[in-house]
């Protein structure tokens, strides 16, 4: 008897001790994604103040045309990056203005220099160098708070979704990478800030009408958003209004298995992002049926119009982008961000603000597929071909030819002006880093 007690015993140990394991390899890799990211994105920001500080010096048209589109490309690169920290609950918004600006006037300049226009951008150029080089010198001070113990990133994370449940200012006590962003945030604020023109249009957020909800509203569409099984008794509070293009409301479940914090829109309660907590330790459904789950809970939500576009595997859980489709039509910019669990099929972070775009382009190609595909390069072996609404070369919304194909063994995605044949833009390898592309719904557009 005590034989069988004492190898029940040795069986339940491994097993703690084996989910111990697993759970450290995951945050081990979640640590060294967010790590990698970090050190990228100081990468792209230590470029782009050298473009900025270099196209100063340069008179010549082939030098400037090279450094802006260096700048154009350090700051895309840039906001990407900073997207794939653990920031979400830190508003970051000077910071992502400012890369944004550069990226936007330095791709602006550059068509420009290619039209043969000519103006005097010196003193743009120079005050977004500052700026620039102010969020590097700060930068530096980050990479000396990245020390702290293994996992450092991840706990600042979880330290960050407790801290964004209140008000946060730079304080002793607080943590210091959590400080150093802030203070980032306030010297921004402080500098001089000169006017960057803007004739590149940006994406326009619906205007949302009607009263603000009460916090009982909010509260019960953040319950009917999770599901009453998984918010069960936990309280659901409102924390407090947040500032952006769409205004929202932050709320906060605290449960016995995880935490939650979602925001809302203040006019009609739809959410805008959520995430939780909840480390999954352990693997029981397959891929296609965690995609299968994540599609039932956008189309128990209403979201039915949305089809699954990227895929990627993350330990235990999969990331999953999906699509609006209208008619044969992939909306690109509507885009909604899933990761799911694949232990219980729960969503544990959702993104939609792409939802709350405005849609301006033209739905109606003038050129059909093979009229747009004279337009590509002829060594460019075509391998999928799709009618979709993207981002074009100006930042504006396009209606485009999105050709998939090979030059020997590189891939390319090239995307041709459905209305005037322009080549729009060109991406080299994964069009989504570290995603998989999911096969095209239904026949290619003109039925070829």
């Amino acid at each position: 008897m005590n034989r069988v007690i004492a190898l029940l015993l040795s069986i339940t140990l491994l097993w703690g001790y084996g989910l111990y394991l697993e759970r450290q390899n995951l945050l081990i890799q979640r640590e060294n994604d967010y790590r990698r990211s970090f050190q990228e994105l100081a990468c792209h920001l230590a470029g782009l103040e050298d473009g900025l500080a270099r196209i100063q010096a340069a008179r010549s048209k082939e030098q400037r045309m090279l450094l802006l589109l260096g700048i154009s490309h350090d700051a895309a690169k840039a906001q990407g990056k900073l997207s794939q920290l653990p920031l979400t609950a830190l508003s970051l918004e000077r910071t992502k203005e400012l890369l944004r600006q550069v990226g936007e006037y330095a791709t602006e300049l550059a068509f420009d220099l290619a039209a043969g226009k000519e103006e005097d951008a010196s003193s743009t150029l120079r005050s977004l160098w500052q700026r620039t080089r102010f969020i590097n010198g700060e930068m530096a001070k980050m990479q000396a708070h990245l020390g702290g113990g293994p996992n450092r990133l991840v706990k600042f994370e979880q330290a960050l979704l407790t801290g964004a449940l209140g008000p946060i200012a730079a304080d002793e006590g607080v943590d210091p990478l959590a400080k150093d962003l802030i203070m980032l945030e306030d010297g921004l604020g402080r500098l001089p800030d000169e006017r960057v023109p803007r004739p590149s249009p940006r994406p326009a957020y619906v205007q949302l009408s009607g009263p603000e909800l009460t916090e009982e509203e909010l509260i019960q569409a953040a319950r009917a958003f999770l599901g009453p099984e998984r918010v069960g008794d936990a309280p659901l509070t409102v924390v407090g209004p947040s500032q952006g293009e769409v205004p929202t409301y932050k709320l906060e479940m605290r449960g016995p298995r995880e935490r939650i914090v979602l925001e809302l829109t203040r006019q009609g309660g739809q959410v805008v992002w959520m995430i939780s907590d909840r480390m999954i330790s352990e693997r029981n459904l397959s891929v296609e049926e965690g995609m299968a789950r994540g599609t039932a809970f956008l189309s128990s939500r209403g979201l039915r119009q949305l089809v699954p576009i990227f895929r990627a595997e993350r330990g235990n859980q999969i990331a999953v982008i999906y699509a609006a489709k209208e008619e044969d039509v992939y909306v690109y910019p509507r885009q909604v961000r899933l990761t799911i669990g694949l232990d219980n099929g729960e969503v544990t972070a959702y993104e939609a603000s792409g939802l709350f775009l405005e849609g301006k382009a033209d739905r109606q190609a003038r050129l059909t597929p093979t009229e747009a595909a004279r337009q590509l390069h002829p060594a460019l072996q075509v391998t999928d071909c799709r009618l979709v609404v993207t981002v074009g070369s100006r930042r504006d919304e396009v209606l485009a030819y999105e050709f998939l194909g090979r030059i020997e063994d590189e891939e390319y995605t090239v995307y041709i002006n459905a209305q005037n044949g322009r080549e729009e833009r060109i991406v080299r390898g994964d069009l989504e880093r570290g995603f998989k592309r999911l096969p095209r719904e239904g026949p290619p557009p003109g039925g070829q």
